[in-house]
């Protein structure tokens, strides 16, 4: 397979970011030298995106800070940029790699898929501080988003918004007063509002479904008002409260509700939720309280004075004594090594695998983790897609990795065995085996596994005759139980996960637990959490104030033995599980030591008239969840439709999912009553999962963990794809850094330079080198420059910080101001110190090796020793100069032969391109072309051009592709 074999069409997009990073700034100079394109690290800003740069300034309005003194890391892009553009560069582009998206995915207040996310709007930390308010109160509804002052826009600071660099930037949007939006607006158009705000560079909104998918502008979305959210501070990037964790909404049936209390005019459904007070960070839902007294208490505890409503959000400081940062370091400025080579893409990677081992008694050990033999197929894979995907359809004639080095190595490390383990769905088979049922488990979720009985109920009637018989005043948390803390000691679960230690002596002291995000818990006693009520194994526990001289005042909780006397006496009360609502019935005979609850099924298919199928669905860690599927049309209800019905139904499909057996086939379109004889109405029939998950080790997995690749040949074959593909490309990249400039430690850096074999020719995705007609490696170095010296940069807007640069961006800004007929040997850098200083026959040695070096020059100051390339020492490519003026050259061509392109083949249309081409190429200041021709040849099948020849004086063969013709230019 030849290089110019298009075997793979790497995706990507190219985004340019300009609009609201533009303003105040002037652009007038952009264009008026050769495009360079810098990839590197930094603080904050698109990542993965284009960006243009129209000065050092605005690189640092977008992309943040050089250094954080906090963290003691430093980022490369916004200090190469300043580098090149101190070179006399003028139209530079940026590219940041690295960064985690942060966001965040809250509940609505409506029974629904979709949630909405509040993202950073760039990968940072600083959007841990930036978070906004919505007042949901009729006639006044508005939105307020916080940040800090670093992150004004250039309007903000004109207009003086600024006031020092610890102030903080608060915008209100009147969304009623100023923009006519209330409750029954569209939710999608105050997002794009909020989006687009002039002020907001800060925070995005978007609706995802439950998979995580951003459904902003599908079709269901559309019609959400903005009634659905819920009123409250909205914040990303903290992951724990260090206040009193205290959630409480308010269900209400909507039948027994007006339409003022509703959440919206239309609003149709059953039931909804309203907000009483969250203080809890780490709760899918924002931080409120309907009365502030509450809220303003529970802060005081944390040092958190609030004397107007809402006021210490003007502090981004403040609130984190409430509600605490997350520790996840969003902005990948120290990305290095591997995670690099893969975040570039476009490579290829070594794998691993588990080795699996178990002792005498044949128990699975924990696996031993090596490298894949070589004979393994899976050995070696390709990595494809990442930032070089991307840029691979931009026109910049040069780039500079400035996030790595081309003599840096690639270190990585053998994987840990935990990085095998997968979450594994179990299944089993139900109906006389007619029917498997296989749970829904995310591979990726290690946490406890859960055991689930599921039943068939036949029933007269399953809907909720008269609403009145429900208690909705308080709808109940249903948490599961322990009976021995050291349960939830070796055991991974969910962030907020409630737990009952439910004491089995006399005492009768049952504890509420809340899991913590790093596998800790907290033992929630306290006196707020009086007469708070849970179900917990079908009976309904209260909150009980205590004393003793240990613990002076604190909570334990104790069964209910009279609910009826709590539920006003009513017939129902409700139970809250997750995003479901689930009727309870209070049994006339019950007792302290029996179920005093029978579960019915989910509220709002009771209340429905048409539904057929009613399901009560537990979800819970440690218990025996009880999955229960009513109907009162088993006799009508097929095989085959009932299989529709759980993998449609929206509380079963997200737990499990139903296929016909084998054994069932033919019978898929039996009755359910005829294929059980009636026995499903035996609710004694019971099908058990023992668990939903098996979290074992995955001894088929490889995952990729280091490469013999290195940056030098990466970022070069980039290159030359993108040369190939779209436009003449060079790339340069640096080395690393030296931080002491003594003769012995820059001997051995040279000598270390000397010995190094970058390997720069074309390979495959395996990692296989790529062959020339004459079944030759193909030599790409023609495509790449490598520069060795170091010169400070200060960054003024970074407080004067002096940043070490390795020259690449240096480099790469003097050549973009070169006329095309100059070289850029010999040539002054507007460097005023290089080190270091190196001796001739070093500079000698590193030429030869195709290494660009800097020298003093007694007249032109600071020079560059030889503008070569890292292309073979025989070939005419060597000289940088002439792979300008080829590409100079390649770029005319395609302008002028590309327009004719799958147009017919007659003597019109070679005329008109024969003209295009020779009007090109006179244009060409300083052109070393003396004569040309070309000939054509068609396929007849496509009727589109196939070659063009031109021959010129001074250069070899070379190809380049473009869509379904070759451009092929010879020398005579």
């Amino acid at each position: 397979m030849g290089i110019f074999d298009n075997e793979k069409t790497l995706p990507g997009v190219i985004t340019q970011i300009e609009s609201d990073y533009t303003g105040g700034f002037d652009s007038s100079q952009f264009g008026s030298t050769d495009s360079v394109c810098i990839i590197g690290t930094a603080f904050q800003g698109p990542t993965a995106q284009l960006t243009q740069i129209y000065t050092p300034e605005h690189a640092a309005y977008i992309f943040g800070k050089v250094y954080d003194a906090e963290k003691d890391q430093e980022a490369t892009l916004v200090a190469n940029i300043q580098d090149a553009w101190e070179r006399g560069c003028r139209t530079i582009y940026a590219v940041r790699v690295g960064g985690k998206e942060l966001y965040k995915d809250f509940d609505l207040c409506i029974d629904s898929n979709y949630k909405l996310r509040v993202s950073s709007m760039f990968p940072t930390n600083i959007g841990k501080q930036c978070y906004f308010k919505y007042d949901n109160t009729i006639g006044m509804e508005s939105l307020r988003f916080y940040k800090p002052a670093s992150q004004a826009t250039i309007a903000e600071k004109k207009q003086g918004y600024v006031t020092s660099a610890s102030a903080v930037l608060a915008t209100e949007i009147k969304l009623n007063q100023d923009y006519g939006y209330n409750r029954d607006s569209n939710l999608i158009d105050v997002i794009k509002m909020f989006n687009y705000h002039a002020n907001n560079n800060v925070l995005k909104l978007s609706i995802v479904d439950e998979e995580g998918n951003d459904v902003t502008n599908s079709s269901g979305v559309r019609k959400l008002p903005l009634g659905v959210i819920y009123p409250g501070v909205y914040f990303i990037g903290r992951d724990h409260s260090l206040c009193q964790n205290i959630t409480e909404k308010k269900f209400t049936i909507s039948s027994t509700e007006s339409g003022t209390t509703k959440p919206f005019t239309k609003f149709e459904d059953p039931y909804y939720r309203t907000l009483i007070i969250n203080t809890d960070v780490s709760q899918p839902l924002p931080i409120y309280a309907k009365n502030m007294s509450d809220l303003r208490d529970i802060l005081y505890d944390v040092d958190i004075t609030m004397i107007d409503d809402w006021d210490f959000l003007d502090n981004t400081e403040i609130p984190d004594r409430a509600f605490a940062l997350n520790d996840t370091d969003y902005e990948g400025a120290d990305i290095s090594g591997f995670d690099l080579y893969k975040a570039l893409g476009s490579g290829f990677a070594i794998t691993a695998k588990a080795e699996k081992r178990i002792d005498s008694t044949g128990k699975e050990l924990t696996p031993r983790i090596r490298e894949t033999s070589m004979d393994d197929p899976n050995r070696i894979i390709s990595i494809t897609d990442g930032i070089y995907s991307m840029l691979q359809d931009a026109n910049m004639k040069y780039r500079v990795l400035s996030c790595a080095s081309a003599d840096e190595k690639i270190d990585s490390k053998l994987p840990r065995a935990i990085d095998f383990k997968k979450a594994i769905p179990q299944d089993m088979t139900v109906l006389n085996d007619y029917i498997k049922i296989t749970s829904k488990v995310d591979s990726d979720d290690k946490t406890e596994a859960k055991i689930y009985t599921i039943q068939f109920v036949a029933v007269d009637n399953a809907t909720v005759d008269n609403v009145s018989d429900i208690y909705s005043e308080e709808v109940y948390p249903v948490i599961g139980s322990i009976d021995d803390i050291s349960e939830i000691e070796t055991v991974t679960l969910n962030n907020g996960t409630l737990l009952m230690l439910v004491d089995k002596t006399a005492a009768n002291e049952n504890t509420l637990i809340r899991m913590n995000n790093d596998s800790t818990y907290t033992i929630l006693n306290g006196v707020s959490f009086e007469d708070k009520c849970y179900i917990v194994d079908g009976n309904l526990y209260i909150g009980v104030k205590c004393s003793d001289s240990e613990h002076g005042e604190y909570v334990s909780f104790a069964k209910v033995e009279n609910i009826s006397s709590i539920a006003n006496r009513k017939e129902y009360i409700l139970g809250d599980m997750g995003n479901h609502v689930f009727v309870y019935k209070i049994l006339s005979e019950a007792n302290s030591e029996g179920a005093i609850l029978e579960p019915l099924g989910d509220l709002k298919s009771m209340l429905s008239e048409d539904e057929s199928v009613i399901v009560y669905a537990e979800n819970l860690n440690f218990n025996t969840n009880k999955v229960i599927i009513k109907s009162t049309l088993f006799n009508d209800i097929t095989l085959n439709e009932l299989i529709e019905i759980i993998n449609q139904n929206e509380i079963l499909n997200k737990l499990f999912e139903a296929e016909i057996t084998s054994a069932g086939s033919e019978f898929v379109n039996d009755f359910i009553l005829d294929i059980l004889k009636n026995e499903v109405s035996n609710e004694g029939q019971k099908y058990t999962m023992p668990e939903d998950r098996k979290i074992s080790y995955d001894y088929n997995m490889y995952i990729p963990y280091r490469t013999t690749d290195n940056f030098a040949r990466q970022f070069n074959q980039h290159c030359t794809y993108t040369e190939l593909k779209t436009a003449p490309t060079h790339g340069i990249i640096g080395c690393e850094r030296i931080t002491n400039l003594n003769l012995k430690d820059i001997s051995n850096k040279v000598n270390k330079l000397l010995e190094l074999d970058y390997d720069l020719y074309a390979k495959n995705g395996l990692g296989r080198n790529m062959l020339d007609r004459n079944n030759l490696a193909y030599p790409i170095g023609r495509n790449l420059t490598v520069v060795f010296g170091q010169t400070n940069v200060v960054i003024g807007t970074d407080n004067d910080y002096n940043f070490t640069s390795n020259c690449a961006a240096s480099y790469a800004g003097m050549i973009s101001t070169l006329p095309l007929d100059q070289s850029s040997t010999n040539q002054p850098i507007a460097i005023s110190k290089i080190s270091p200083v190196l001796t001739q026959s070093q500079l000698e040695a590193l030429t030869a090796k195709g290494i660009v070096t800097f020298k003093r020059s007694f007249t032109k100051g600071i020079v560059v020793t030889d503008g070569i390339t890292m292309a073979p020492t025989d070939s005419v490519f060597r000289r940088l100069s002439v792979s300008r003026i080829m590409g100079a050259v390649e770029e005319a061509i395609r302008q002028a032969a590309e327009p004719y392109i799958g147009k017919q083949n007659h003597s019109a249309n070679r005329n008109s391109l024969h003209t295009a081409i020779t009007s090109k190429l006179d244009k060409l200041q300083g052109t070393l072309i003396e004569s040309y021709s070309f000939t054509m040849s068609v396929d007849p099948t496509k009727m589109q051009f196939g070659n063009i020849d031109i021959n010129y004086s001074i250069v070899p063969i070379y190809e380049i592709r473009t869509v379904n013709n070759t451009i092929k230019i010879k020398s005579k």
